[in-house]
């Protein structure tokens, strides 16, 4: 089940089947919210003729359409549940051997026995560095553009604010001096999971879905780029 959602907007792909057997897909597009004199809208897609590679085209080029339509996927409900029927079924495939045999238990004691023992260490332990005052901090923190957080704001606020030893209030003052409404990690992360499913749809197709995914990377790109050269003043 592929579900996704933009705006007020949703699409559910449900696929059907028997064991081995892909039959057909339903999709479902229907508002989230209540609107009136609207209703869900469904389609059919049959399968019964279509070989597995097909219906994996047919897919893909299902998940490049929601990309292109700007729809987020949500995680199908159903994924632990597949997850943990597969468990196991790989293991067989990574199997390396070589480390069952690399030391037997009386070698390994042996090894460890010739290991030379740790120097002992009689130093007084560092001082934390002591810190700053609040007046001086609040000088800092007043002087500071996006300019010097520029290469945390790929990070959440919080684990960028920690990094930058200031509080998550300070970072916000900054985005707002600096012209944003916001602090763009959101946004940000928006742009590089739209290129990852992208560059994931290219790795899987060729031809046509594989010419449109490129040149949508390349887009979308291209797009973060002119996002973030807007942020740095």
């Amino acid at each position: 089940m592929y579900i996704c959602v933009a705006g007020i907007n949703s699409r559910k792909l449900e696929i059907h089947g028997r064991l081995g057997i892909i039959c057909h897909a339903i999709l479902e597009h229907k508002p989230i919210v209540n609107v009136d004199n609207i209703g869900p809208q469904y389609q059919m897609f049959d399968f019964c003729d279509k070989s597995s590679e097909e219906i994996k085209q047919f897919l893909l080029q299902y998940c490049l359409k929601q990309i292109l339509e700007d729809y987020n996927m949500i995680p199908d409900p159903m994924s632990n549940f597949y997850d943990a029927l597969c468990v196991g079924i790989d293991w067989f495939e990574n199997l390396n051997t070589d480390g069952f045999f690399q030391l037997s238990p009386d070698n390994s004691e042996d090894e460890d026995m010739d290991q030379p023992p740790p120097e002992f260490q009689n130093e007084p332990p560092e001082r934390p560095p002591r810190r700053p005052s609040l007046a001086a901090q609040r000088a800092r923190t007043g002087r500071m553009t996006v300019n010097d957080v520029w290469q945390y704001l790929h990070l959440p606020i919080s684990e960028a604010s920690k990094k930058l030893n200031v509080c998550n209030t300070v970072l916000k003052k900054i985005c707002r001096r600096s012209g944003l409404s916001r602090w763009p990690y959101r946004k940000i992360r928006s742009y590089e999971r739209r290129i990852a499913a992208l560059r994931a749809t290219m790795n899987s197709s060729y031809g046509d879905t594989r010419a449109r995914a490129e040149a949508e990377i390349e887009r979308v790109q291209k797009e973060l780029a002119d996002f973030c050269a807007g942020i740095r003043i």
